[in-house]
């Protein structure tokens, strides 16, 4: 036997017997094609802190600004994953590696290109080009608090 339904009621019939999954846990391994049932925020940010976007020197912007070229003191040495030691002062630089850390004090890296290694503990800025360029600041891409996948996204 035919039964005629309107689309309303074979939408009614239809819903009355589906339920809604329970949202569950999985590792990120398993997660594809899956929906995220509630949106993910940053518990921090990204970059956690002010670092160098290239390898070069960490200077004062002010130093090198409009006098190059110029000659400077190189008081400490930060490579990728370690911490600054010394702040960068007035006619000094900090040989840095693309994602280190900025030193306190300076404002600017510039890049290996534009210097002149000169005897130890030294180097020459060739060219300002650089001078408040080449520093990824802290929360650049993400800022901690901030929604970076939104509930509903697959």
């Amino acid at each position: 036997m035919l039964y005629k339904l309107t689309p309303a009621e074979a939408a009614h019939n239809i819903l009355s017997t589906v339920r809604a999954l329970q949202p569950e846990t999985v590792a990120l391994a398993v997660a594809l094609d899956r929906v995220l049932a509630d949106g993910i925020t940053s518990p921090i940010d990204l970059p956690y802190w002010d670092n160098a976007a290239m390898d070069g020197y960490a200077v004062r912007s002010s130093d090198v600004l409009g006098c190059c070229p110029v000659k400077l003191a190189v008081v400490d040495r930060i490579a990728a994953g370690a911490f600054p030691t010394k702040t960068v002062g007035l006619g000094q630089c900090s040989r840095i590696f693309t994602g280190a850390p900025i030193p306190e004090g300076a404002d600017s890296v510039i890049r290996q290109e534009d210097t002149t290694e000169l005897e130890a503990g030294a180097v020459q800025i060739d060219d300002d080009r650089d001078a408040g360029q080449n520093v990824r600041q802290r929360g650049e891409d993400i800022q901690g608090g901030s929604l970076v996948l939104a509930a509903g996204t697959q």
